[in-house]
């Protein structure tokens, strides 16, 4: 993070600032009850892969399996807050055979079982998603003319990119992030401090979806002195980390703008000033004066209060 506020350039959006990469196979452990169909995505520390379940019945059963490559202190960390959110929603998540942890060579590796009900997932935790990244789902918008530029008043028509994607249907999974975030103040005390659309995966079952937060590789610890300190991913840092106050650095609020940043992408056609360079710009920002927000409707006072 330093690095890039000295000015050497890093990605700003998609990732975080540390980002690892391997090829790696199961571990020999779960080769006889685990199958690799495919790659679900890549976080700061790892990667998340669905796996199918060879030793269960009924046949389609899932996991993900996460790999978590980078061995340090932040690592365990994410794994213990993993562990603390079981059971803080009617979410049911299990391990499918043992151990459900292991750590080898290649990193750390967690597995998690996912149901199938679309509706009963309500956690930070790390179930299989089907439906890719919400960064994707944005991207694909962003790709469509009549999504970008049906809305006189700058905003986002998401029905033309599906007739069942409507604005209530695109404010309920930001609900479920919200109500993710919400589980893991509550439940752990940490603040993810990484929020942000390419931390967000969708489960679709036809046109029902749901999305979830993941990737705690650097939640951090508001009661402990300096947990909470210059980290994140630069469009999603609100301005009191930027002028680096420990007060607001460890302050619940730091993941509310994140989660406003989000907000504001999934609304309005235009991003945020900000984003042209955070560095710069994201200090002197005004909601208030922002000529991207029509200020009309209920959503744009809820995106005005968050940032």
């Amino acid at each position: 993070m330093q690095r890039w506020l000295d000015g050497v350039p890093v990605q700003l959006e998609a990732e975080s600032l540390a980002d690892v990469s391997t090829n790696v196979s199961l571990p020999v452990q779960w080769q006889s009850q685990l199958e690799i169909v495919s790659k679900l995505g890549e976080g700061s520390f790892g990667k998340v892969f669905k796996c199918k379940v060879l030793c269960e019945s009924p046949a389609n059963i899932y996991v993900s399996v996460k790999l978590i490559t980078k061995k340090d202190p932040k690592v365990r960390k994410e794994i213990m807050i993993l562990k603390q959110m079981r059971g803080a929603s009617d979410f049911c998540v299990s391990a499918v055979g043992s151990p459900s942890f292991i750590d080898d060579s290649a990193g750390y590796w967690i597995m998690f079982l996912a149901v199938t009900y679309w509706h009963v997932l309500r956690s930070a935790m790390m179930p299989y998603m089907n439906g890719g990244e919400l960064y994707d789902l944005i991207k694909q918008c962003h790709k469509s003319d009549s999504c970008m530029r049906s809305d006189p008043q700058g905003r986002k028509d998401w029905s033309k990119l599906n007739p069942a994607y409507t604005t209530p249907y695109i404010l309920g999974l930001f609900h479920d992030i919200v109500l993710g975030v919400e589980a893991l103040h509550k439940h752990t005390g940490m603040h993810h401090i990484d929020l942000k659309p390419g931390n967000v995966m969708l489960n679709c079952q036809g046109k029902n979806c749901f999305a979830a937060v993941i990737d705690l590789g650097i939640a951090c610890d508001p009661r402990r002195e300096g947990d909470c300190g210059l980290m994140g991913t630069p469009l999603y840092m609100p301005p009191e980390v930027y002028r680096q106050n420990k007060e607001g650095m460890r302050h619940p609020a730091r993941d509310v703008w994140a989660l406003g940043v989000i907000l504001y992408q999934l609304m309005y056609v235009r991003t945020p000033p900000f984003f042209r360079d955070p560095r710069k710009l994201i200090v002197s920002y005004d909601v208030d004066t922002d000529p991207n927000i029509p200020g009309t409707k209920k959503v744009d006072t809820l995106v005005m209060q968050m940032l």
